[in-house]
């Protein structure tokens, strides 16, 4: 029987050993427009991706069943607007790409209890709801209110 090691050089049985300072390789199902925002802060910040989920998680951990609320609400009409986007319809399954994370062990064993705990659906939608959050604040420049749509 061959035995099929996960991850990065066995990086998955180092972990299940307890070796918690080994960066474990994730990816990562993430909207195509958040993976795009995503990228060009990063090229602006030097940030690698993991950096930025980090970051993120760190900012905004206690907000995720807010976001997710939010998210799972309709949004009124834009200023000028007659109709909503949920009215207007849009695509039901965004396109989503694919982007890899190396968070080591012991950001993991605080990462994954998040989505137990929380009303995120899976580590990539936890991810997508902090960093959404993450990218919109970085944008709104300071004693600017985020604009509502």
């Amino acid at each position: 029987m061959t035995t099929h090691r996960r991850g990065r050089n066995g990086a998955a049985e180092k972990l299940a050993a307890g070796d918690l300072d080994t960066p474990v390789s994730r990816i990562l199902y993430l909207p195509e427009g958040l993976v795009d925002a995503m990228q060009r802060h990063r090229r602006r910040s030097g940030l690698t991706n993991t950096q930025l989920v980090l970051r993120a998680l760190n900012a905004h951990w206690k907000e995720v069943d807010d976001l997710a609320r939010a998210e799972q609400q309709a949004p009124s009409p834009g200023e000028g607007d007659l109709f909503s986007d949920a009215e207007l319809g849009t695509a039901q399954n965004p396109t989503r790409r694919q982007v890899e994370i190396t968070p080591t062990g012991r950001q993991l064993t605080v990462i994954d209890p998040l989505v137990q705990t929380t009303a995120a659906k899976d580590r990539s939608h936890l991810i997508a709801l902090v960093l959404r959050a993450h990218l919109e604040a970085a944008a709104t420049p300071p004693g600017k209110a985020k604009p509502r749509r």
